[in-house]
């Protein structure tokens, strides 16, 4: 298994992160690169991550759309 694929590895980048939105910001783009890694990192840090990518930090994330827009968001299907 390559390191750049351990759920660890970028729950350690998360952290890093201070402000909520910046961790938002990441998470959706690993959300857009890699579904499952998002999926496995956040169903093994729920309590962590879950404000991240729901409430309060997305209502943060609507007001700020312009800053944190980065291109439409496509699932395949």
């Amino acid at each position: 298994m390559l390191i750049m694929s351990s759920p660890f590895l970028y729950f350690f980048v998360v952290r890093r992160y201070e402000e909520p939105l910046n961790q938002y910001v990441y998470m959706t783009a690993l959300l857009d690169r890699n579904e499952r890694l998002f999926y496995k990192l956040l169903s093994e840090n729920v309590e962590e991550l879950m404000p991240v990518v729901y409430t309060p930090t997305v209502g943060l994330a609507c007001q700020k759309f312009g800053y944190t827009f980065t291109k439409p968001h496509v699932r395949k299907q």
